[in-house]
């Protein structure tokens, strides 16, 4: 107006755009989610691995000011939910194990929940340091654009022992000076 034009007018309503947040089980097996749009409801599935920050288009779903007017788009973006139990890098599923001090020295087999629900057994190897990585291969999230599949790595976290007996500091003592002695 101000320039001598004559005003545009709308050929659609406004896009919106909203957040969707998912569990990583979601994340994980994909699934399908019900969404209010403009219209009404619809279901969006969502692929298994889908990435944070995806954002679908649906089209013509937005939300409708004007009824003289289609209305316009409406833009999903994925977030990920906290998780207490499991992460997500890039495919990579990310969790943490406790072990036993003594189990981290000599190594052991433990149980681990899988955030598919499954329990998969896992060798820990005789020396294991704190903080260092276990991977599990192919048993991370699939890349929905490409079907690779990450992996899972597992942290180990070395609890100390609470209480040792007399009996208990006396061979700890003696493995201590055999090291010596063979060093």
């Amino acid at each position: 107006d101000i320039f001598g034009g004559r005003p545009q007018r709308r050929s659609q309503n406004f896009d919106a755009q909203t957040d969707l947040a998912l569990s990583l089980e979601d994340v994980y097996t994909g699934s399908t989610q019900r969404i209010n749009v403009g219209t009404g409801q619809i279901d969006l599935k969502i692929p298994a691995g889908v990435h944070e920050a995806t954002r679908f288009t649906l089209h013509g779903k937005g939300p409708q000011q004007d009824t003289t007017l289609p209305p316009g788009d409406l833009f999903v973006r994925i977030r990920y939910q906290p998780h207490r139990e499991f992460g997500k890098n890039g495919n990579d599923l990310l969790g943490i194990v406790e072990i036993d001090y003594f189990d981290a020295l000599i190594g052991t087999t433990i149980q681990v929940r899988h955030i598919s629900g499954r329990t998969l057994a896992v060798d820990i190897p005789p020396l294991s340091p704190i903080g260092s990585r276990l991977k599990l291969r192919g048993e991370g999230f699939t890349d929905p654009r490409t079907s690779i599949v990450g992996d899972f790595l597992l942290q180990i976290n070395v609890e100390p022992p609470e209480q040792l007996s007399h009996e208990h500091i006396e061979l700890i003592r003696r493995i201590k000076q055999e090291r010596r002695r063979n060093n």
